[in-house]
């Protein structure tokens, strides 16, 4: 988190990908460190007893979600 806020303060654009369990948190952090509109992927954590199969589909969801950050010059 402490990254993000480092490299969105030295004009890098960033997005924190982060479970939702810990979004709010994640929040908190950016807005004491002086970042209130960082961008994030927050997404579910992964029920218990989850198969290999369905984390890599979960994996897959978050990846092309976090193509909707990618900014191209």
């Amino acid at each position: 988190m402490w990254d993000a806020i480092r490299l969105e303060n030295g004009g890098i654009p960033t997005a924190v990908v982060v479970h939702d369990v810990f979004a709010e948190a994640a929040r908190k952090q950016a807005k004491a460190g002086g970042i209130p509109d960082l961008r994030f992927l927050i997404y579910s954590q992964p029920p218990p007893g989850e198969t290999e199969d369905q984390a890599r589909t979960s994996a897959r969801r978050v990846a092309e979600a976090l193509q909707s950050f990618v900014v191209t010059p």
